[in-house]
């Protein structure tokens, strides 16, 4: 008599078994998933207990002892090696790692707090020149000058100046320097080579740089001796911790390039980065000039060029720096420039000239009307500002432009507002005289593009 396993009313035994296994798979698939979520909760747990010790050690004893290492804590929870200073251009970078069984390291990066020259909205430098104020110009926070008068003015096409434009006090001050900066911390930033004996250069050039090549690198330091392309996504944590390349040559970072990887690059030539790329943890310096596209997303980026940087439609998270270096020895005319457009900066940008008031130097800051910048300004030459700071302008002149003609110390439809400016901000090395540094705790940002 032959026996049928499957009923009317029943199931099969291979349909019995196929349910178990899946049921079965479905619950170690869970369990994995729990066990993943616990570790990865213990591991930022860790590193969440790691920051805040270091935070409470370095406040307590390291920005007092201004050593170059110190021990942090004594017991297995905050036992660590010792606490590196590394020079990450103008803001500096402390790097802290667990002392035994424990690979978790932490960059904590640290600045200086503005000082009560900085707490004005703007600090006009010219001597000779009386500034004029015309148009939508609105300033919150008082107004520190040179001269002791300052001219209300009309131009046409231009929308009368509302009387009570400044939210604040005008200070006269005839002996403001007209340069803040130490200049010798930006004249060091290019005081490189592109062939250095310590550098070490690959026996093949790497022309192009990705996610693959870069794991087989086994120096820090590389020369590389041709135009580079780097492209995909580079993760921090591949490899070496920091990577510092010397290139001799075009360097071009390809659209929809991703980086969170500690990388220093000084380039003899022009920088030019792709449309939708997003940097972070980064120093790119040029010798010539720095050109960024469209959709661009940076943090805690810095970018150094001598000739001109260019930005379009791109923001920048803090701790961001740019900053343009002008030598005024060599040509009879200067149009070195910083061109910001349709951006969010949350930093600093800055042009340090190696000599101010050359009648010759018309290198400028030029910030359009759709950019904000949350931090300071800094020129010691022109600039040319449609677009709002929510913070602090520091120049010697400020330019306008009808068309061909200028109107040189012209503050027109300009917006400044002090108080605006983020409580935790901190200043690159460089601004204060006797600085009080502190620790960037928190990334804040602003994003124009949330704003109508």
């Amino acid at each position: 008599m032959e026996i049928n396993y499957c009923a009317k009313n029943g199931f099969s035994l291979s349909s019995i078994l196929i349910i178990a296994l899946l049921i079965i798979s479905i619950f170690l698939c869970l369990i994995y998933l729990l066990f993943s979520e616990n570790i990865l909760v213990l591991n930022q747990r860790k590193n969440n207990s790691l920051q805040l010790n270091t935070l409470n050690a370095i406040n307590e004893n390291y920005f007092s002892s201004q050593g170059s290492s110190l021990l942090v804590g004594e017991n297995d929870d905050s036992s660590f090696k010792k606490l590196a200073n590394v020079a990450n251009s103008l803001y500096l970078g402390i790097k802290v790692e667990k002392k035994i069984n424990d690979s978790l390291i932490v960059f904590i990066s640290h600045g200086t707090k503005p000082d009560q020259l900085l707490g004005n909205a703007i600090i006009l430098t010219r001597p000779e020149l009386t500034p004029t104020v015309a148009g939508k110009t609105n300033i919150t926070g008082d107004l520190l000058t040179a001269k002791r008068k300052i001219n209300q003015g009309r131009l046409f096409g231009v929308p009368p100046l509302n009387p009570k434009y400044l939210n604040g006090e005008i200070i006269v001050n005839e002996e403001i320097n007209s340069r803040l900066f130490n200049d010798s911390l930006i004249k060091n930033i290019f005081n490189f080579t592109t062939y250095n004996e310590s550098n070490e250069e690959l026996n093949e050039p790497i022309e192009i740089m990705n996610d693959l090549t870069i794991n087989k690198i086994k120096k820090r330091v590389l020369q590389i001796p041709t135009d580079i392309s780097i492209e995909g996504f580079l993760e921090k944590g591949n490899g070496l911790e920091t990577l510092e390349l010397y290139v001799s040559g075009l360097t071009h970072f390809t659209n929809e390039t991703k980086s969170t990887y500690n990388l220093q690059i000084y380039s003899d030539s022009t920088i030019s980065i792709g449309d939708n790329v997003n940097i972070e943890n980064s120093v790119l310096v040029s010798q010539t000039s720095i050109d960024v596209g469209s959709n661009c997303s940076f943090k805690n980026v810095q970018l150094f060029a001598k000739d001109s940087i260019t930005i379009s439609d791109s923001e920048f998270l803090f701790p961001s720096v740019i900053g343009l270096y002008v030598e005024t020895d060599s040509k009879n005319k200067y149009d070195n420039k910083i061109d910001i457009s349709s951006s969010v900066i949350n930093g600093t940008v800055m042009l340090v000239s190696s000599t101010v008031g050359l009648d010759e130097n018309k290198s400028k800051i030029k910030i359009d009307e759709e950019s904000v910048v949350h931090g300071l300004v800094y020129s010691e030459n022109n600039l040319e500002l449609y677009g709002e700071v929510k913070g602090c302008v520091y120049t010697y002149n400020f330019l306008y432009m009808d068309g061909k003609k200028e109107y040189l110390n012209w503050l027109v439809n300009v917006k400044v507002n002090r108080h605006e400016l983020d409580d935790q901000f901190l200043l690159p090395m460089g601004f204060v005289e006797n600085p009080e540094y502190s620790l960037i705790k928190e990334e804040w940002y602003h994003k124009q593009k949330f704003y109508e």
